[in-house]
């Protein structure tokens, strides 16, 4: 049997960490009760504006319900895995997450702080791009395998690219268990080009 990183191939399972069974979880060989924003320390930036955000655990886990990153030390621990990174704590790893701009105490303190950019940081363009305007194609432009781009023989046999987007109602598999919001989104629907 092939052995991956000290376990067999028959030791090999899937593990979600989630609040739902979720259709995800309900895949899963291992369900390991999460946490959900209330119960656990972390830090938040937004796509709404340019502040960060310290958050407070609101109350106590409930249950048997960890943090990830509670869940990631013992399961580094329990697989031998000795790297100092898996024994920082919640707060070394949300102050390892800004530069010096950031104060973590008054981060904690406050609740939140302004990050050091503008408050529409690519208004005026300023893109990291050699004109400095967004364009669709440069460095950091990854044409679709299949497209016109990068495969013609491909686009030319498969000339239909799938695009999936998010459902309206969830965030990814968040809120799913919510029934109002399943019976708003109804079923999946597909949408095709004539």
């Amino acid at each position: 049997p092939k052995v991956v990183k000290g376990f067999q191939r028959e030791d090999l399972f899937t593990v979600v960490l989630e609040h739902f069974m979720t259709d995800t979880a309900d895949l899963a060989d291992y369900v390991l009760p999460a946490t959900t924003q209330l119960e656990h320390l972390d830090v938040h930036t937004s796509y709404g504006h340019t502040d960060v955000l310290f958050n407070h655990p609101a109350i106590a886990p409930l249950g048997e319900a960890k943090p990830n990153t509670q869940i990631f030390r013992e399961l580094a621990a329990a697989m031998g895995l000795t790297d100092p990174a898996f024994h920082d704590s919640d707060e070394q790893l949300a102050a390892q997450a800004f530069t010096a701009d950031i104060d973590l105490g008054l981060l904690r303190s406050q609740g939140w702080q302004s990050l050091p950019i503008p408050e529409a940081p690519f208004a005026d363009g300023g893109f990291h791009t050699p004109n400095g305007r967004a364009q669709a194609a440069g460095a950091d432009y990854v044409p679709n395998y299949e497209s016109a781009a990068s495969a013609p023989a491909l686009a030319a046999r498969y000339p239909l690219a799938m695009i999936s987007p998010p459902a309206r109602n969830f965030l990814n598999s968040s809120f799913v268990n919510v029934k109002s919001l399943r019976d708003i989104e109804r079923e999946p629907i597909l949408e095709m080009h004539t």
